[in-house]
């Protein structure tokens, strides 16, 4: 495990979307703080966005609270 990224959610959250998709090299993964707030904003392959959602959203890994 890399320790420099330990508690970085964009390390997690890139991880997690490049094992899921066909475009890994199209994962972009942006992170926001606002005070106590970290919004982390995850863009993949319009073709791949079924993969991070997942059916009916039960896989959506895109606006998990982290």
């Amino acid at each position: 495990m890399n320790t420099a990224a330990k508690g970085d959610p964009r390390v997690l959250i890139e991880t997690l979307a490049k094992a899921l998709v066909e475009s890994p090299d199209e994962v972009v993964v942006d992170v926001e703080q606002d005070g106590d707030t970290t919004y982390v904003n995850l863009e993949v392959a319009e073709s791949d966005m079924g993969r991070i959602i997942g059916r009916q959203g039960r896989t959506e890994i895109g606006r998990a609270h982290v």
